[in-house]
């Protein structure tokens, strides 16, 4: 009796062992691994746009200092220049020192 048992459960697993090889195969394996190239292009793609934006922000972030510096030394120089039209009198030597101090 329990041979009889072990053999109908043996059965019934074999069963739905083929049921699920059933459910699990694949009809046609090639199309997946091709989703999975244009998967891998994309996220390629993905990390390429990334490094390029990344790049980008970095040179945008630079030429903004560069020109906050450029601002900064033209009303600096701008300052000086009015102090020269100034009749109280200040000379061009104590504009140009003053000016080349800003850079040394």
């Amino acid at each position: 009796m329990d041979v009889a048992t072990h053999h109908a459960r043996l059965i019934h697993l074999l069963g739905v062992a083929r049921s699920l090889r059933d459910l699990i195969d694949i009809e046609d394996p090639d199309r997946y691994s091709e989703a999975l190239d244009v998967i891998v292009k994309l996220q390629d793609n993905i990390e390429s746009s990334l490094k390029r934006l990344l790049a980008f922000r970095e040179s945008w972030n630079n030429q903004e200092i560069l020109t906050n510096r450029v601002e900064h030394w033209i009303i600096m120089a701008e300052k000086e220049l009015a102090t020269l039209h100034d009749p109280s009198g200040s000379s061009m030597r104590q504009f140009w020192v003053s000016i080349l101090s800003i850079y040394v």
